[in-house]
């Protein structure tokens, strides 16, 4: 009976034994378990964590290429703006000197008509001088004809002649003073359009030039915001892909 008894404690220590063993390697397992879990845990909060940062990146970078975008607009349509005001410059300019070139036609117009004028003034003036220098017999005649009121044919013309060249001389001559009253005003409206002129011009030119150095400058600007936003749209085409690789 005792070596019954004695068999079955050794049969008991033995499944106890076993049991041990087996409830340790479940420990075991169970604990491996735990830290695989765990790592996992950890793996996919720092994927949740990466996942968060990658889309906060991608909203700034959209953010920020709505705003690249918007100032290569703002840009362009600046650009373009500064262009049509030189434009607009460069066409009162031409204005300026059309109008200058037509007042010169218009004075030169009026110095051809009085230099005319005084040449025709000067012919009659020859004339009128020739007929003063008749001979005295003439002149004796026609005293003596109106005396005894009567002319002959040629005095007659005579004296016509120098009545029509009297007149006609006096005429030029009042003709000849307005030209030269017309041509006074035309010189000094002339000289004031000069004037004005060359403050218009030298304003022009410097409106033209510093539109000139604007322009240059924006297109300078323009560039660096192209390769600003090129490089923005680079590196979120880059965001991008790495998100769909991972």
């Amino acid at each position: 009976m005792k070596s019954i008894l004695d068999h079955q404690k050794v049969q008991y220590e033995s499944e106890i034994t076993n049991l041990k063993f087996c409830l340790k390697q479940e420990e075991e397992k169970r604990m491996g378990s735990d830290i695989i879990l765990e790592k996992n845990q950890e793996q996919l909060r720092k994927k949740d964590e990466q996942y968060c940062m990658q889309v906060e990146e991608k909203q700034q970078l959209e953010l920020m290429l709505r705003s690249k975008e918007m100032e290569f607009k703002t840009l362009t349509n600046h650009l373009k703006q500064v262009e049509e005001e030189r434009n607009e410059t460069q066409r009162q300019l031409c204005q300026e000197q059309n109008a200058r070139a037509i007042q010169e036609d218009i004075l030169n117009t009026h110095f051809w008509r009085q230099k005319e004028l005084e040449e025709e003034s000067k012919k009659v003036a020859t004339k009128h001088s020739e007929m003063s220098q008749l001979p005295a017999g003439f002149l004796q005649s026609s005293q003596w004809g109106s005396q005894q009121k009567v002319a002959s044919p040629r005095n007659c013309q005579v004296e016509d002649g120098m009545i029509d060249n009297h007149d006609h001389e006096k005429e030029l001559l009042h003709r000849n003073q307005i030209l030269q009253d017309e041509l006074a005003v035309l010189k000094l409206e002339l000289d004031r359009i000069r004037i004005q002129h060359q403050e218009d011009e030298s304003k022009y030119l410097e409106e033209n030039e510093s539109l000139k150095e604007k322009n240059e400058e924006l297109k300078k600007e323009l560039k660096l915001n192209e390769d600003a936003l090129t490089q923005t749209v680079f590196q979120y085409n880059g965001q991008i892909n790495v998100s769909k690789t991972e």
